[in-house]
């Protein structure tokens, strides 16, 4: 058995420390796949005559606890820092029972920030700058693994750690390799998993002392029968592989109704699961690949561990494996257009009093053309909506349609949430508008120009379609379908993906597409902006979304598990857009 040796240094805000070592037992060090942060907790005991020393300890929540490692008489080193996060006392027991994370816990701040063609190691490096805070968020940029994919996402909201894992989960699509995100003390790094095997192998009867392996088929889906809302049924599909393998039918029943509504999951794998406990060792930690050798059970070979636990005195690991490489995926939402967005679903001219006018583009962070940081009431100006300034005549919160100004802005609808004295109705009936910007570079772009507005009233805005012929009826037919669930393989009519939704809609004015968006983005005529309604845009490198443009700057898609059918302004970067009518 490895022979472990410990230290533990607690830091007040102040920079004074204490070292609890000689109070401290259950100690426990742990890990997993789906956390950006490792957890280190303990108990504080002391007997009677020792509770004036506890006292004067002054434990505190936001502390920081770093402990150090001698293994097998090496010198020690630092293995982790955290923050104390949780402290029970328990005077009956005598105890305080405490909990603390790494630094990865920052990870859970949320950010604002727009991604444009970034490599996933330059989306991560950008997220944790944005948390960065020398005396609050200490951490800095570490190491990340480069892959030749892009990432675009306007994100609002989302986690560091959710982005970070996001630009590659997007990578391991091209890659086929599985990444972790963890802290190692103040630096966040980026890992592939079981990129190298450990060296020692684990047999059970030697360093092994037990194992526990299950598998379960009971709850296996290899077979999905999908009828319509009447009990007909329209398609059956089965995995072949499973039933192959176990030769058992497990089945499920999809039905499609109007509103989209099914129990099934889809195809679902046996429940199989691996743990072992063994001598301690610290190379024995989440996202490491091991050799296992089990003659009870019959294991034999490489398996990851996305688990693991180490207690001490004496040293024991714990750790849940799989079979395969696994990782923390998650896929972010563009944001869509909501009723106080300042852009709306729609497609053609907002109804409204249509004007003269002259928009005037602005950009607070700086340029030629700038404005003030706030609204003439004090309200801090949000840069992820499409707000604008007016004249006093035009009541607040007004929609204000953008148009003829030649300028991607046309046909996008802004909301009027402030006004000026220089903004004023001209003599010649010409309506001034200043537009909010998204950034410099738009607001010196576009500068000053005429066109005309179209002025609704404050709430939802409403639309006079211009979209006519097959267009129109293809947009008409996607419109039937918001709300819709995703689901990755769906063709309709109750669930899409975005291929089958496009493929759908186009198929209803009798144009057969391709299925997937890899393949539809080579039929038609390529064209760039701006677009027309009826064009698909695709997103990606390599392509793997499309989306159908309404006008307006709007595109109607099927974005990801989880969500719905939905409109979304534009704002993500196109890779290529085909024009099919």
């Amino acid at each position: 058995m490895a022979k472990v040796r410990l230290k533990f240094d607690i830091f007040k805000p102040d920079g004074t420390y204490i070292n609890p070592a000689s109070l401290m037992n259950n100690i426990v060090w742990s890990g997993d796949i789906d956390s950006p942060s490792r957890e280190l907790s303990f108990n504080i005991a002391w007997p009677t005559f020792e509770k004036e020393l506890v006292r004067t300890l002054k434990i505190g929540e936001g502390d920081t606890v770093k402990m150090f490692i001698s293994y097998n008489d090496s010198e020690f080193k630092e293995h982790y820092r955290g923050k104390i996060l949780s402290i029970v006392k328990d005077s009956s027991g005598q105890t305080a029972s405490i909990k603390t994370k790494d630094y990865g816990l920052f990870l859970n701040n949320k950010i604002a920030m727009f991604i444009e063609d970034l490599s996933p190691d330059k989306v991560a490096e950008k997220a944790i700058k944005k948390i960065y805070d020398k005396d609050y968020a200490p951490v800095s940029v570490g190491k990340f693994p480069k892959a030749n994919t892009k990432y675009n996402k306007i994100v609002t909201g989302s986690s560091v750690y959710d982005v970070i894992q996001a630009a590659y989960t997007e990578a391991s699509k091209v890659t086929n390799k599985k990444y972790m995100t963890y802290a190692d003390l103040y630096k966040i790094n980026v890992a592939e998993i079981g990129e190298n095997v450990l060296s020692l192998n684990f047999n059970v009867g030697e360093n092994v002392m037990s194992t526990k392996y299950s598998s379960d088929i009971s709850s296996m889906v290899n077979e999905i029968i999908v009828t319509d809302d009447k009990g007909n049924t329209v398609d059956v599909k089965r995995d072949n592989e499973l039933l192959k393998l176990y030769q058992v039918l497990m089945n499920e029943v999809e039905t499609q109704s109007q509103n989209g509504n099914t129990k099934s999951k889809g195809f679902v794998k046996p429940d199989k699961k691996l743990s072992m406990r063994c001598s301690g060792n610290i190379k024995l930690m989440t996202g490491a690949a091991i050799n296992v050798r089990d003659d009870v059970t019959g294991l034999v070979g490489v398996f990851y561990v996305i688990k693991d636990k180490h207690t001490f005195n004496p040293y024991i690991t714990e750790v849940d494996l799989s079979f395969e490489k696994i990782m923390h995926e998650t896929e972010i939402s563009d944001p869509s257009s909501s009723s106080d967005s300042g852009s709306y679903g729609g497609s053609g001219q907002m109804k409204g009093t249509k004007v003269p006018a002259i928009f005037t583009w602005y950009c607070p962070k700086g340029g030629g053309i700038n404005g003030g940081n706030t609204t003439a009431s004090g309200e801090k100006i949000d840069y992820s909506k499409k707000t604008c300034a007016g004249p006093p005549q035009v009541a607040m919160q007004s929609n204000i349609q953008v148009l003829g100004t030649g300028t991607n802005c046309d046909g996008q609808v802004y909301r009027k949430n402030d006004h000026g004295g220089r903004i004023q109705i001209l003599p010649d009936g010409t309506y001034r508008f200043d537009l909010l910007a998204t950034s410099v570079a738009e607001a010196n772009k576009n500068g000053r120009r005429k066109g005309y507005a179209v002025i609704g009233p404050p709430g939802k805005a409403e639309f006079v379609s211009n979209v006519s012929g097959k267009a129109g009826a293809v947009i008409a037919e996607a419109r039937k379908h918001l709300g819709k669930p995703y689901k990755w393989g769906a063709t309709g009519p109750a669930r899409f993906d975005c291929s089958g939704l496009v493929q759908y809609c186009y198929k209803s004015v009798g144009i057969n597409l391709p299925r997937t968006s890899k393949e539809q983005a080579t039929v038609g005529k390529k064209v760039s902006e701006p677009y027309q309604p009826g064009d698909l845009l695709f997103f990606g490198s390599p392509i793997h979304h499309v989306a159908l443009y309404i006008g307006n700057n709007e595109y109607i898609h099927a974005p990801q598990s989880g969500d719905v059918v939905k409109i979304t302004k534009c704002g993500r970067k196109v890779t290529v857009a085909r024009r099919i009518l």
